[in-house]
């Protein structure tokens, strides 16, 4: 399997981490965006674990990270990640 990240789930992360280095610093940032890669690193593994969402284009997965949902679609070999969105915002806004 192979993981892709979206122009999107890629300015998401590095969103996160501006944020997260803004309010709480290097370490804090450097630790939540390991968070972030283990699940990305879960869901390489074990891709059809997550929770699923049916909707107009196909069948898109979630995985919940820290305070961060990861969004992603399995497409035979490969794994796009839609977004990494917070849990307070509404996917279907976002996705």
């Amino acid at each position: 399997m192979k993981l892709v990240l979206s122009v999107e789930a890629d300015r998401d992360l590095d969103d996160i981490f501006s944020y997260s280095f803004e309010r709480w610093g290097t370490a804090q940032a450097e630790k939540y965006r390991g968070h972030l890669w283990a699940a990305l690193s879960r869901i390489l593994k074990q891709p059809h674990k997550g929770r699923i969402m049916i909707r107009p284009g196909g069948t898109v997965f979630s995985v919940t990270a820290e305070r961060h949902r990861i969004f992603y679609e399995v497409d035979g070999a490969e794994i796009f990640i839609l977004r990494i969105l917070h849990q307070a915002m509404d996917p279907g806004r976002h996705l």
